[in-house]
This record gives structure tokens, sequence and C-alpha cells, in this order.
């Protein structure tokens, strides 16, 4: 067989034993669909050698999370929620298609939306659905890096901490630790000066269910968090790009102001936010939006391919 007909997944040792052994179930559905198309499979890591490896390979790849190397290889990733899965050409997933693509709610069946909506809430949170409530805070779930301004995010996470309680005058913040991240000795510190700044800001660690059942509305750079708290039909507040966001809701602060009566749950941060008084660019869902926001997800998801 040609070794142009070979595909080379390029994963991290831990996945790429996995998918070796036939252990992962997604990658081993791809792998059987290039096979029954005559393609064979075989796998490498994901280091900076074995990107060369695959610039000088006439094969085609498939990497995790990182950007294709060039027009014959593909990136696949998981999106947010098991077994969804995109594989697209790009790493970036704020240009993916479903993206940029328009919202037309007129399209999507309401009542496969609120099923889909309620089988997810079971899935992902259980019990916590049957009492969600408002109990007057702001949830931020933290993700890393938390001194950078990456090139996605509207400014770094520890200034959009720093911006919540300043623009919401009453409800108290608490901003919860990534489970999986290691926080370095200069953003502890940096925790702990706006600690000592607002005693409205609480900073917790544990499972993010509880504040997304209890909270009035979150606000994130673009964690998964966020859009888990769709299914409980909390609005959002996103200080960086995302493939989730509806993009007509997504207002430069120097630009055009949004009709603030569309989000009256969140009226308190977003109206110094989009009437210019904070540096920074955000998107927002949030409000009468948020059943747009749930139609859109789901439009979103129903696309993506399953394992």
């Amino acid at each position: 067989m040609s070794i142009t007909s070979k595909v080379t997944f390029y994963l991290h040792p831990k996945l790429r034993k996995q998918a070796t052994e036939g252990n992962h179930n997604f990658i081993a559905l791809i792998g059987k669909v290039l096979t029954d198309a005559g393609l064979t499979v075989a796998f490498d890591s994901d280091d900076t050698l074995a990107r060369l490896r695959a610039l000088a390979r006439p094969g085609r790849g498939i990497f995790l999370m990182d950007p294709p190397v060039n027009d014959r290889s593909l990136t696949l990733r998981q999106t947010y929620i098991t077994p969804f899965w995109h594989i697209e050409k790009q790493a970036e997933r704020w240009y993916w298609p479903v993206a940029q693509a328009p919202f037309d709610p007129a399209v999507v069946d309401p009542q496969k939306a609120t099923n889909f909506q309620r089988f997810w809430q079971n899935r992902l949170l259980g019990d916590t659905i049957h009492v969600p409530r408002k109990d007057g805070f702001v949830f931020v779930p933290l993700q890393g890096r938390l001194m950078e301004q990456r090139s996605f995010q509207y400014c770094s996470p520890i200034d959009m901490i720093h911006a919540v309680p300043r623009h919401d005058p009453v409800r108290p913040v608490i901003a919860t630790l990534h489970p999986s991240e290691t926080y370095q000795p200069d953003e502890e510190r940096a925790l702990e000066q706006l600690l000592a700044e607002n005693d409205r800001l609480y900073i917790r660690k544990g499972d993010p269910a509880r504040y997304l059942r209890t909270c009035d509305y979150i606000v994130s750079q673009n964690s998964g968090v966020a859009l888990q708290g769709f299914f409980l039909n909390k609005p959002a507040i996103l200080f960086g790009r995302s493939d989730f966001t509806i993009s007509r809701l997504m207002w430069p602060i120097s630009g055009q102001r949004p009709p603030l009566a569309l989000w009256p749950d969140t009226r308190p941060i977003l109206r110094p936010i989009c009437t210019g008084s904070c540096k920074y660019r955000r998107s927002t869902q949030a409000g009468q939006r948020r059943k747009t926001g749930l139609h859109r997800s789901c439009a979103a998801m129903a696309g993506l391919s399953r394992g």
C-alpha cells in the first residue's frame, strides 16, 4: 500500500498508548472509518520532533488540539462534553465553522432542543438540576495561566476577576480554582492581593456544580463550565473568544451599544462594561437571550461527531 495512504495520529504518551491498544473509543471509531476506506493508521508522539516528522511525511496527519502542520493534516478536540468531538482544519475554536455560522432559531426543532437540554442536565449535573436557584452571587470558574493575557483573551484572568466586583457593586463573587491546574507563587500572591482588596471576593476549590446550581450568572474566559451553565439557564459573560458564543452578541466596548433591556439578570455588570468604562472587549450572553444561547449550543452540538 502506498505511504501516501497512511494517516498518522500525533498524541501525547498516555493517549497514544490508549489508542495503540484500541482503548480510546473515538479514535478507534475514526480508525475504523479510515481503514474501511482503504487507508492505514499509525501513531506518533506530539512533541516538536514529531511535528517535524509530520512535515516530512507524505501521508496525512491528525493532531490532538494542536495546529495542523500543513493542508494534509487536521486537528481533533473534545467538545466540552463526552462523547462530543470536533475534527477541524484549525486548532483555534473561535475560528471553527460552527462559531462563525449565523444562528437561525427557525431551523431548530424546539422539542428536540428541550429534550437535549433535559438529557444533558441529568447526565452532567444529576440531582442538582431539580433545585436550581439564584442565591445572589457571581460564579467565576478559573482556568490556568492567571497572569497572562493570551491571544484569545481580552484581558488576563486576574484582570477579569478584578473587573467583576468593580462593575457589579452588590453581588459577592465566588472564583473557583481549576482542579487540573498547578498555580504558581506569583498567581497565588495575586489572588491573595485581590482577596485583601475586596471583601466580596471568595476563592474556592471543589466541584463547580454546586455553584452552577445557585449562582446568578457566570463570568469566564471561555470555560466549558459556562456552557454547562446554559443547561441550567444560567447567563454567562465571556472575556475570551470561544466556539459557543452567539456572534451577533459580541460587542466591542468602543463600538455599538447593545440593547441592555435584553439582559435584565446581568444589567448591574453589563451597564458599565457596555458604556465604555472598562477597556476590555467582551462577548455576552444573558437574560432573555438565554434560550437563544441554548438553541445555538444544541444546534452546534448536533453537527459534531460522536464516539
